[in-house]
C-alpha cells in the first residue's frame, strides 16, 4: 500500500478527512478544461460589418473587404478566429507582398479590414485578444513620374470618347446593350468632368436631386441617393452643357 494512501487511512480513523493525495498514483486527474466554441471567421466578418452598418458605413456589405478576409481564410487553411496567432498574419502578409501586392493596398485593405474586425470582436468579447493589433505594413512612398491629373489633351480624349461612345453590336437582342447604360456611359464621365463629382455620386442620381434654378442646374448629391464619402449631402452647380 502506498504511503500517501496510508496517511489517508490515519486521518479518517481520526475523523479528519480534509486531507488531500499527493502521490501521483492516487491523486484525481485535474479535470480537463472544456474545449472553446470555434469562432467562424466569416461569421465574425459579418457580424462586424452588420454592426458597422447600423452606424450608417459599409453599405456596399465591404465587399473589397470581403476579399482580404477570404484570403485570409484560404491562407490559414482553417476558418475558426480563435486560432489565428499574430505569427499567421505575419506570414500572411509576407505572402501577400511574395504576391507582388502594393505596400498600401495591403495595410488599407488586407491588414486594415482584419485588424478592424478582430479589434472589435476583442472589444465586444469574441476573442479573448487582438492579434492583428501590432501586425503591420509600412507604405513605400509613391513616386510621381507625371503632373496630377489629366493633361487638357487627355481630358479632351476622355470626353470625345466618351460622346462618341457606340455599344457593341449584337443580332442576340439578349446581348444587347440597354439604351440606359449607353446613355450613362457616355454621359456619367462628362457631368463629372464638369462638376467634380464621383462617378458612384452621378450614378445614384434620382429625379428629384436635379432642379434649375434660374438659368442654372443644381444636383444634390446627398446620402439618401446611396454611397457618398464624406456621408454628408453637397450640391454642385452646372451651366453650359447644351452644345454638347
Amino acid at each position: 500500500m502506498p504511503i500517501d494512501t496510508l496517511q489517508r487511512t490515519l486521518e479518517r480513523d481520526r475523523g479528519d478527512y480534509g486531507g488531500k493525495p499527493v502521490d501521483p498514483v492516487v491523486t484525481p486527474p485535474a479535470a480537463t478544461p472544456e474545449a472553446l466554441e470555434p469562432v467562424p471567421i466569416k461569421k465574425l466578418f459579418k457580424d462586424y460589418i452588420a454592426s458597422r452598418q447600423a452606424l450608417g458605413k459599409h453599405k456596399d456589405g465591404a465587399k473589397a473587404w470581403e476579399t482580404a478576409i477570404l484570403h485570409l481564410i484560404k491562407f490559414l487553411g482553417y476558418s475558426d478566429a480563435r486560432r489565428i496567432t499574430k505569427r499567421n498574419l505575419l506570414d500572411w502578409r509576407d505572402k501577400l507582398i511574395a504576391e507582388k501586392k502594393s505596400t498600401k493596398t495591403i495595410a488599407d485593405k488586407y491588414l486594415a479590414s482584419v485588424r478592424a474586425m478582430l479589434r472589435w470582436a476583442h472589444e465586444n468579447d469574441r476573442l479573448p485578444t487582438n492579434e492583428a493589433e501590432a501586425v503591420k505594413q509600412e507604405v513605400a512612398k509613391k513616386r510621381r513620374t507625371r503632373e496630377a491629373g489629366y493633361t487638357d489633351a487627355e481630358a479632351i480624349a476622355v470626353l470625345k470618347a466618351s460622346t462618341s461612345y457606340q455599344p457593341k453590336q449584337t443580332d442576340n437582342p439578349a446581348h444587347r446593350e440597354s439604351a440606359h447604360i449607353t446613355a450613362a456611359k457616355r454621359w456619367v464621365p462628362i457631368l463629372c468632368a464638369f462638376t467634380g463629382a464621383r462617378v458612384a455620386e452621378m450614378t445614384q442620381l434620382r429625379k428629384e436631386d436635379v432642379r434649375k434654378e434660374g438659368d442654372r442646374w443644381v444636383m444634390r448629391i446627398t446620402p439618401e441617393a446611396g454611397s457618398v464619402k464624406t456621408g454628408v449631402y453637397h450640391v454642385r452647380r452646372y451651366v453650359g452643357l447644351s452644345h454638347l
